[in-house]
């Protein structure tokens, strides 16, 4: 499979405003849907840090305690399980 961005732009683009407030609105709706409330600020320097917190709280809970739920979470934000545990642990 090839890459839609290479690592370097995906980094410079992380940076970038628009990006920032995009990935956070996507962040926020997409655990709404499984009933958790994302805050986001707006501060866009602090921005992966003050989502990091809030979702690691969310991720911990789920995966002790509901795993249906944090496969189909992982499944809305199209993320890969395999991929995932191993970034998390």
């Amino acid at each position: 499979m090839s890459e839609l961005i290479s690592q370097s732009e995906l980094e410079r683009s992380k940076k970038e405003e628009k990006f920032v407030l995009l990935t956070a609105e996507q962040v926020r709706k997409d655990f709404a849907m499984f009933g958790m409330d994302i805050i986001f600020s707006g501060n866009t320097h602090f921005a992966y840090q003050e989502l990091f917190e809030q979702l690691q709280g969310y991720i911990d809970t789920i995966l002790n305690t509901d795993y249906e739920k944090l496969m189909s979470l992982l499944y809305q934000i199209d993320l890969r399980l395999c991929k995932t545990i191993t970034t998390y642990f």
